[in-house]
């Protein structure tokens, strides 16, 4: 449990009352000897007084305090944040699209007027398979489509945002649990976010023009690995003589896949000559 006061650390502030001690600041310590108390008088025997800096101690317990109490004071807060999202409310700043309410009565967010419309065509508009996410990020930055500084919206932010679930009215964050329906209205529908999230993984075919058109490898991620069920990718690679093309899995944790250009797309060929419907 870290003891912090406004970034102001407990070591910071032993650091800072060591440094500006009184120069006369006395301590009473354990001693043999008999002495003069701090105020003059003698002071009883086993006890004497010493250039120990007594402001050091009492400023560390403070700090030290203050320091427990503020975790305290987080740790109700978050527990504060977690039932009020358990019961629907968003407690957070407000995904782009989205506008907090506030603390009055009825849904926790509403739709931006301004940037709700362009959140939604971008996610209309990789939905298709037509587009890249660069593309698409391109079309809404045009359309005006920027973060509430007025400036526009990055790569890394724009792919957060096609993967949030609150843009489908959920609420959800890691380590809270499972997720909950806001009480706020969505601004995308389920099954636009679900083709979205199976693009994105790999599920689905984004058939954009450069792959539609390729003429090496008709048939990259439009067959599907075996496995793991993800398109498979295409490229060439040197042999000795001469080049070779092979079909394989671009998932990592699978890699299973690895075919021959030619083999695949014999087998392929094959496949459409036996669907072929015979004469009668």
């Amino acid at each position: 449990m870290k003891n912090t006061i406004a970034g102001f650390s407990l070591i910071d502030g032993a650091r800072l009352c060591a440094q500006h001690q009184p120069q006369r600041m006395e301590s009473i310590v354990p001693s043999d000897d008999s002495d003069t108390s701090l105020s003059g008088e003698a002071a009883p025997a086993g006890l004497r007084h010493s250039r120990a800096p007594l402001a050091l101690s009492v400023a560390v317990l403070l700090l030290a305090g203050c320091g427990f109490g503020n975790d305290a004071r987080a740790d109700r807060t978050v527990a504060g944040m977690k039932a009020a999202n358990q019961a629907g409310k968003w407690t957070f700043k407000a995904p782009p699209g989205y506008i907090n309410k506030g603390r009055t009565s009825g849904p926790s967010l509403v739709h931006d007027p301004e940037r709700g419309p362009l959140v939604k065509q971008a996610f209309e508009l990789y939905a298709t398979g037509l587009h890249t996410k660069q593309k698409v990020l391109e079309i809404v930055i045009a359309a005006g489509l920027q973060t509430k500084a007025g400036k526009p919206i990055s790569k890394q932010t724009f792919h957060a945002m096609l993967t949030k679930p609150v843009y489908a009215g959920w609420i959800q964050v890691d380590g809270w649990g499972e997720r909950v329906r806001g009480d706020f209205e969505p601004l995308v529908s389920q099954e636009l976010f679900d083709t979205v999230q199976a693009l994105l993984n790999g599920k689905r075919a984004n058939v954009t023009p450069r792959l539609r058109s390729h003429p090496d490898f008709p048939l990259r991620h439009f067959v599907n690995c075996g496995c793991c069920g993800k398109p498979l990718t295409a490229s060439w690679q040197k042999g000795r003589r001469e080049r070779y093309g092979y079909y394989w899995c671009p998932n990592s944790r699978c890699r299973v896949v690895r075919v021959r250009k030619t083999d695949l797309e014999r087998s392929f060929e094959e496949f459409l000559k036996r669907m072929q419907p015979k004469p009668q």
